[in-house]
């Protein structure tokens, strides 16, 4: 019995002192955030290849994101009404946040509803790709090329295209 009595008395006297072990410990942690604005893109003017004069040739228009037009192959351009226009979209977002601008990669086919054209080469100012937004607002100018076909029936084509605009 002495021998139970003296083991429980070192095995509380060892509880007691390996106490220290099993202490608990604290760590701090700070919490942040950072708001910004959203960023949206808004189209204010589409881009328009103004009228041309079809050929027996084929031919491509181009609109650079300048806003000036020239013909190559067998198209002739007109000053007739309405002119060239590029597209132009109002970009707003956070300043000095990267963003990525992407144009279409692919053609676009613009119908009169019989008939096609396709758009390609889509350029831009900015560049398109990555793009530091230098104050709340930028002006993004698209252009493209217009490929015409040989002998085009006559007509007002149209389609659509996207442009997207994302936080990196």
């Amino acid at each position: 019995m002495k021998k139970i009595v003296k083991f429980l008395a070192i095995a509380v006297v060892m509880l007691g002192f390996s106490s220290g072990i099993f202490a608990q410990t604290t760590a701090s942690a700070s919490a942040s955030a950072v708001i910004i604005a959203p960023l949206s893109i808004v189209q204010t003017a589409d881009l328009h290849f103004g009228v041309i004069w079809r050929g027996t040739t084929s031919g491509v228009v181009t609109v650079t994101p300048a806003n000036v037009r020239s013909a190559t192959g067998g198209v002739t351009l007109s000053g007739l009404a309405p002119t060239n226009t590029v597209a132009s979209f109002t970009i707003s977002g956070e300043p000095t946040r990267v963003i990525t601008i992407t144009l279409p990669a692919t053609d676009v086919t613009i119908t009169d509803g019989t008939n096609n054209m396709t758009v390609n080469n889509f350029q831009s100012t900015p560049a398109a790709g990555a793009y530091t937004l230098a104050g709340a607002t930028t002006t993004l100018n698209v252009g493209a090329d217009l490929n015409v076909g040989a002998n085009q029936a006559s007509g007002t084509y149209t389609g659509t295209f996207n442009v997207s605009v994302n936080y990196n």
